[in-house]
């Protein structure tokens, strides 16, 4: 081998690397927007040991990155079909105050990669739980929906039903 054609692989080489090093950054700090996972519930606010505003349902999410995440609303939505694969969404808004139920954070807020926020939202007999809507999700700054685990929607619906419904003799 010549020292022109070393000279050569090694210059292809340099450039292969630089290449897919500019690519890499592109893609992250351009293209890849960071992902949240949701989650929610029904749970009891407990104070000393003792039951403070009874149950409330309990919405996190958790930054799983890269970077920052900005997330702007709850929302709920309820999908429709009609026919062969044709149908629509109906969607809500799920409104809250933060200072009447103590340990909430409030929206929006901003999240680092790795961190987390808890919702907490009251509960009563005319609650999002009770409505046609069956996916519940945050929104964040980009306008994508990160949804909770439809399963964690049923389940929060049945024990809403178990501890409203049921002890109002309905």
């Amino acid at each position: 081998m010549s020292l022109a054609l070393i000279a050569l692989l090694i210059s292809g080489l340099s450039v292969a690397v630089a290449s897919l090093s500019l690519g890499w950054n592109i893609y992250r700090d351009v293209l890849a927007k960071p992902r949240v996972k949701v989650r929610m519930g029904i749970r009891q606010v407990v104070e000393d040991g003792e039951s403070v505003n009874g149950y409330v349902a309990w919405v996190r999410g958790l930054n799983l990155g890269p970077g920052k995440v900005t997330l702007e609303i709850i929302v709920v939505r309820k999908r429709f079909q009609k026919g062969w694969g044709n149908g629509y969404d109906r969607f809500g808004i799920v409104k809250f105050v933060a200072s009447a139920i103590t340990g909430g954070s409030t929206l929006p807020l901003t999240l680092d990669a790795g961190e987390y926020a808890d919702l907490l939202l009251p509960i009563d007999r005319d609650t999002f739980l009770g409505s046609i809507y069956t996916m519940l999700g945050i929104r964040d700054f980009y306008g994508r929906v990160h949804w909770a685990p439809n399963k964690d929607m049923r389940d929060a619906r049945k024990q809403w039903k178990k501890l409203i419904v049921n002890e109002a003799g309905v």
